[in-house]
């Protein structure tokens, strides 16, 4: 990982945050986005403090909805570090709501950010990864993998998500490149938290809806995310990794 450099999306907070921090400890080179500058610049000092210079760090404040700033994002990247290894594609929003209810500029709104961002990025940053025999990484969700009566939206998003990870493995193996999608159950994160639920609320809840009996934490979607950018996982593409303490079974 020493001098290598990731774009990750969506690191101002949470588990995109908790990713640029741990590859910082592992020596990586770090273009990072958010829509928060302030916090985005309070990531790149955790980033710093972990043995990163400044200038080894890129902080690019940015709307994924917006085709321009995808554009601006990724030739920002590539001026300043001139290669692309590692692709994180982390940014997403939560998305309640039925579809008796639906207006269509929201679902359109979520789609751009949470599957529309995911697939332009990863467009223009094929020729770098190409070059450097890189990996793509989705942030996902187990929510792709079943129904969910409050949340469809969302987890339409996802189920697209997954199905753009496989068809990119395909189409980037032979030269290469590996693309897998992680696929996190209930996480602790500010996204989390905006649906309203207290944390005390989740923690009762998911004792009896994980196998395990509890939710996950930021730290394992972090080690997945390692996991997945590393030789150790260099046979493994195209997968869709759950980290969800069994929740899809339940």
């Amino acid at each position: 990982m020493e001098g290598k450099v990731a774009l990750i999306t969506g690191s101002s907070s949470g588990i995109g945050a908790g990713i640029a921090e741990r590859f910082a400890e592992l020596g990586c080179r770090l273009a990072l986005t958010g829509r928060d500058a302030e916090k985005l610049k309070d990531v790149g000092k955790s980033c710093c403090e972990r043995g990163l210079s400044e200038k080894e760090i890129l902080l690019i404040a940015a709307d994924l909805t917006e085709d321009e700033d995808l554009e601006r994002i990724f030739s920002k990247t590539i001026e300043k570090f001139g290669r692309l290894d590692i692709l994180i594609n982390n940014a997403g929003r939560p998305a309640k709501g039925r579809f008796h209810d639906l207006q269509m500029t929201f679902f359109d709104d979520v789609m751009r950010l949470n599957l529309r961002s995911a697939i332009y990025l990863s467009k223009l940053a094929i020729p770098y990864l190409k070059e450097s025999k890189g990996c793509v990484v989705n942030m996902s969700s187990v929510a792709s993998k079943t129904t969910c009566d409050y949340n469809p939206t969302y987890s339409i998003s996802k189920v697209a998500l997954d199905q753009f990870t496989k068809s990119l493995a395909v189409e980037l193996g032979p030269y290469g490149v590996r693309v897998n999608s992680l696929n996190p159950g209930v996480i602790l994160t500010p996204l989390y938290r905006n649906l309203g639920k207290s944390d005390a609320q989740v923690i009762t809840w998911s004792k009896s809806m994980h196998p395990i009996g509890r939710h996950g934490t930021v730290d394992e979607v972090v080690k997945a995310t390692e996991y997945l950018v590393s030789d150790t996982s260099r046979c493994v593409t195209g997968t869709l990794l759950s980290i969800d303490g069994g929740r899809f079974l339940m």
